[in-house]
């Protein structure tokens, strides 16, 4: 028997509305590719988090104060294209973030190459977050 909040038993209609979607889900044959992804997001975003204190103390040879600026401004913009792919219903809106997803990669990987400073430091993180965010 599973308890939930303050040890009340769950209800078997709930118990079995939960099996299902389970079930359906498995049984999904792009479930593989759906796993597959959120590890790719989830390994992209540990990259960053670990990229961008790096990259400001080795590289910009700043403090630590500005990495987490970096840190806050690439969380935000992930947030935001995370919550705009939420929003946005049917599939020419996936297929548009997904494409400003690519576009935005490109742009920022242009851009810490060319370019150099603090500023566009903290736009290609932000634009790096609107890449990572719709997966």
């Amino acid at each position: 028997m599973l308890l939930c909040e303050r040890g009340k038993p769950v209800p078997q209609a709930r118990l079995d509305r939960t099996r299902l979607v389970h079930d359906e889900f498995l049984d999904d044959q792009h479930a593989p590719l759906g796993r597959l992804g959120i590890i790719v997001a989830g390994g992209l975003e540990a990259m960053f988090y670990t990229w961008i204190p790096t990259y400001t103390t080795l590289y910009l040879h700043d403090n630590q104060q500005y990495s987490m600026i970096g840190m806050s401004v690439f969380g935000a913009f992930m947030f935001l294209a995370r919550f705009l792919n939420g929003i946005l219903p049917g599939k020419k809106a996936v297929y548009g973030m997904m494409f400003m997803a690519c576009a935005a990669g490109i742009i920022s990987s242009v851009m810490l190459h060319f370019f150099g400073g603090l500023i566009i430091f903290y736009v290609a993180v932000a634009f790096a977050g609107l890449a990572v965010g719709p997966l």
